[in-house]
Formats: C-alpha cells, structure tokens, sequence
C-alpha cells in the first residue's frame, strides 16, 4: 500500500512536513513524467488477509495525504495551476 508525493520543486519546508508525516524520499533511475524533481513515498506492506489492518492503514494513509496536502497549499511559494 503507497501513496506518491511528487513535485517540480519541493522546499525544505514541505520535504520536512512529509518525512515528518512517513513520506520517505524516493528517488527514481528516471521520472515519469520527467517534469518532476522530487518523489516521496508513504509505505506500508500487509497481507492481503488482514482486512481490519488493511482498513486502519487506508485510513492512516487518507489522514496523512490530507494533512500533507493542506500543508503544503497552505505554503505561499505553492503556485496553483
């Protein structure tokens, strides 16, 4: 189970609000699409089995894209496309 964090420029501030939240840098051989600078990923691996924990780890994940996200858009560097 991941979610993806990428961007063309990402600064300390939000590098330091993901990693803070699990996102860990992942850097790739060659982005696609090539535009991006910066990859983050948030991880977890569970058996497909354990459904509860599958569940708690979804809702975990949301929870933090979504602190993630408004955090950064809070960020005034952040232009809007």
């Amino acid at each position: 189970m991941e979610a993806h964090l990428d961007a063309t420029i990402l600064e300390q501030q939000e590098a330091n609000a993901a990693i803070a939240l699990g996102f860990g840098p992942d850097p790739f051989v060659q982005f696609n699409p090539t535009h991006y600078t910066d990859h983050y990923t948030l991880k977890f691996k569970v058996a497909a089995a354990k459904v509860a924990r599958r569940g708690s780890l979804i809702d975990l994940i949301n929870a933090h894209c979504e602190t993630l996200y408004n955090s950064i858009n809070r960020t005034p560097s952040i232009d809007e496309a």
